[in-house]
């Protein structure tokens, strides 16, 4: 059971790193690149409040997981 853990604590991490990149590329970069004005709001929100939240979240738990802190 132990090694499940540590194999799923690479997999959020992996997984961390995937969402940062899906908000960074695939929804803010394009509001950013938008000329509306309220598309710049959506943007400001998706990289400096969802992205550390949900990718620094995800990377902790998988930072935990890999370390062993969840064995007990």
């Amino acid at each position: 059971m132990r090694y499940i853990k540590k194999y799923l604590g690479v997999l959020w991490i992996v997984l961390a790193v995937v969402s940062g990149y899906y908000l960074i590329v695939s929804q803010a970069i394009p509001q950013f690149q938008s000329e509306k004005p309220e598309d710049l709001v959506p943007a400001i929100v998706y990289t400096f409040v969802l992205m550390p939240i949900i990718s620094g979240g995800l990377l902790v738990f998988g930072w935990y997981a890999l370390l062993g802190e969840y064995d007990d």
